[in-house]
C-alpha cells in the first residue's frame, strides 16, 4: 500500500503545473466570495406624520416591528431630499385627518414618495396595508371594550378613557403578537388508504 502511495506522489511531480493552477484558482475564488458584501442592514424608509394622532403613532410602531425594514420620521421637505438623494428607499406620507378618516371609515389615503418602483417598494405596499389593518382592528376593538367598561361601571370610580383604551390596545397587541389565539387541531376520520411504493 505504501508503495502505491509513493508512486502516486511521484506521479504528481509531472502534474505540478496543474496542481499549482488549481490551488491558485481556489484562492482566487475564496478572495472573490470573501469580498462580496452580504449586508444584513435593514431597508430604510421615511415616515412623514402630519396627523400626529394615536393611530398614526401606533402605525409607526407597528411598521418598526417588521424585520428587515426600518422607518425613520421625517418632515415632508427632509423626506423629499432624502428620497431624491437616495438616502432612503422611499417615504410614506400620513396627511392630516388620517385618524378621523380611519374611524369614520372614509377613504384612507397614504401617499408614497419614490424615485423609482422596485421590488422593495412593491412589498412595502402590502406591508403598510396589513400593518394598518392590524392597527385599526386592534384600536377599534380597544375603543369598543373601553366603551363597554365605562357603560357597565358603577361610576363610583372615574375611568380615564384614554388610559383604559391604551391598556386594552396593548393587551390585544401583546396577545396577537406573542400568544397567538389560533389553535389548529386535527381529527382523524378513519383509516386512509396506505401508500405502497411498489
Amino acid at each position: 500500500m505504501i508503495v502505491i502511495l509513493k508512486l502516486k506522489i511521484m506521479n504528481l511531480r509531472n502534474d505540478i503545473k496543474m496542481i499549482g493552477l488549481m490551488t491558485v484558482m481556489t484562492l482566487v475564488m475564496i478572495a472573490v466570495f470573501a469580498s462580496i458584501d452580504y449586508s444584513s442592514d435593514a431597508i430604510v424608509y421615511g415616515y412623514i406624520d402630519e396627523d400626529k394622532s394615536e393611530i398614526s403613532g401606533k402605525l409607526y410602531e407597528e411598521l418598526n416591528k417588521q424585520e428587515g425594514y426600518r422607518f425613520d420620521e421625517f418632515s415632508l421637505e427632509e423626506a423629499k431630499e432624502a428620497v431624491k438623494d437616495g438616502d432612503i428607499s422611499g417615504a410614506f406620507y400620513i396627511n392630516k385627518n388620517f385618524m378621523s378618516n380611519v374611524l369614520t371609515n372614509n377613504n384612507v389615503k397614504i401617499e408614497r414618495l419614490l424615485v423609482s418602483e422596485n421590488m422593495n417598494n412593491i412589498q412595502m405596499n402590502s406591508l403598510i396595508k396589513s400593518s394598518l389593518k392590524s392597527v385599526v382592528l386592534d384600536y377599534k376593538m380597544a375603543l369598543g371594550l373601553t366603551q363597554l367598561a365605562v357603560q357597565f361601571s358603577d361610576n363610583k370610580i372615574p375611568i380615564d378613557d384614554k388610559m383604559v383604551t391604551d391598556l386594552v390596545y396593548d393587551t390585544i397587541d401583546e396577545h396577537w403578537t406573542y400568544k397567538k389565539p389560533i389553535i389548529i387541531s386535527e381529527l382523524e376520520m378513519g383509516k386512509g388508504i396506505e401508500f405502497d411504493s411498489v
